[in-house]
């Protein structure tokens, strides 16, 4: 974490088992005194090894506990400003099959908020979420369509270079899902089974798997990782399964015809791909990132942004399903059960904010700095994207306090040093690919 004037407590970008989760420094221990070990978000292997109902509850308590820190934090450094981010909804919309979780972490949420509401009552309050969500009917194999356009390719692979994960993916989906395991048992018979399968000699191992996969159809996925992909051959591929696509022209060439060419075929297979339950369009619209992004940094974003945020079908990028017949693209939801939609929500209230205003009409997440700058009287960049939302403030507040506006950045820096080991990469990788984030 970066020095502030003030504290802060990193959250679900930290890798896990990492000591360096607060500024100050001393920070940590000193919460840990006093609330013992501090997570910054229960790892997902507490709901595949000891179920669901045990996950809700180390995720609502461990939501509860860092609202309790946050508002004696708040005392002790005097702030002004606290932000605080609960994610629990967000992890158990994609990976609970029953929405109950997710409504009970929706109560849990309000309870928090409620607290902090209670605490400071003449405080000025913005609940916010960077994204809406929706349940899933169904998963699109992305990356085996990839495959089916020839846009993709692999390099071959051994099946002695299966890795403990994959191994390990497989037998999850056999036990829990197929024959509804958990606990301690499924636990020590999946350690069990991946032991024997390492013991194997090649053609053990692949009997061994071939016979896992013929077991459950449609349930399993072999991971097929970025750093696997045949570049040589590979013209499209994408890195996560929220629509961000980059384009690999064989010349190397990004300003040249081949690239534009394969960004417009790209575009008109992408859009052609129909729910098969309705024959609607799956891809509400394909975007060429010139059309979303402008400025300095613009060649570190996507060549092509999907919206695919208004289907009921997820992407899933994560793995090729290698045990389904050619033309199966469709398959039921298989540990990950809820998505993003594009629409948030934002509610405002407290002592600056009108009083009733019906819904949020217009309001984007980039005019929240701008609006939280201009309720401290702080002038607002003429560089920055976002607006101060003064249909939403009080007309004595505006009255008192015009928008201002102070110079931008005169150069800013681009920074691409990465701050985190191998080690933590590879966690941060593992938990971001769990999420369906990464590929």
């Amino acid at each position: 974490p970066e020095e502030v004037d003030g504290f802060m407590i990193v959250g679900f970008g930290a890798p896990e088992g990492s000591r360096n989760l607060t500024y100050p420094p001393s920070l940590l221990d000193s919460l840990e005194k006093k609330y013992g070990e501090y997570k910054v978000i229960p790892p997902r292997q507490v709901a595949v090894e000891e179920g669901p109902d045990r996950y809700l509850t180390a995720i609502l308590e461990n939501e509860a506990r860092q609202t309790r820190i946050a508002l004696d934090l708040v005392e002790e450094y005097q702030l002004d400003l606290l932000a605080i981010n609960l994610m629990s909804a967000d992890h158990l919309n994609h990976c609970s099959r029953d929405y109950t979780y997710v409504a009970d972490a929706l109560i849990g949420i309000d309870q928090n908020v409620g607290h902090i509401m209670e605490k400071f009552p003449d405080a000025n309050f913005i609940v916010l979420s960077d994204h809406g969500s929706c349940r899933l009917k169904g998963l699109f194999l992305l990356r085996n369509w990839l495959i089916e356009q020839g846009l993709v390719h692999y390099l071959p692979r051994e099946i002695n270079s299966l890795t403990v994960a994959e191994i390990n993916h497989v037998l999850v989906r056999l036990l829990q899902d197929h024959y509804g395991g958990n606990g301690t048992g499924e636990k020590l018979l999946r350690r069990l089974l991946g032991g024997l399968f390492n013991v194997l000699p090649a053609w053990g191992k692949q009997n061994f798997l071939n016979t896992l996969l013929k077991i459950v159809p449609y349930n399993f996925f072999y991971y097929q990782y970025i750093d696997q992909i045949d570049w040589e051959k590979t013209r499209i591929y994408e890195l996560s399964g929220y629509g961000s696509f980059y384009v690999n022209p064989s010349n190397g060439n990004s300003d040249g015809f081949e690239y534009e060419e394969l960004q417009d075929k790209f575009i008109e297979l992408l859009s052609s791909i129909q729910d098969p339950t309705t024959g609607k369009p799956l891809v509400h619209r394909v975007y060429k990132k010139e059309e979303l992004y402008s400025g300095p940094f613009l060649d570190l974003a996507p060549d092509l942004v999907a919206d695919y945020n208004q289907s009921a079908y997820g992407f899933k990028p994560a793995g090729v399903q290698d045990n389904v017949e050619k033309s199966t693209l469709f398959i039921e939801p298989t540990g990950y059960f809820g998505t993003h939609t594009s629409d948030g929500i934002f509610a405002f209230c407290g002592r600056d904010f009108r009083q009733s205003t019906g819904l949020v009409k217009s309001a984007s997440i980039v005019d929240i700095p701008a609006t939280i700058l201009h309720l401290f009287g702080v002038p607002i960049p003429e560089d920055y994207d976002g607006r101060v939302l003064t249909e939403y403030i009080s007309e004595e507040f505006m009255a008192a306090t015009p928008v201002r506006f102070q110079e931008g950045d005169d150069e800013l820096t681009r920074c691409m040093e990465n701050p985190f080991s191998q080690e933590e990469m590879e966690s941060l990788e593992e938990r971001l690919r769990a999420l369906g984030y990464i590929g």
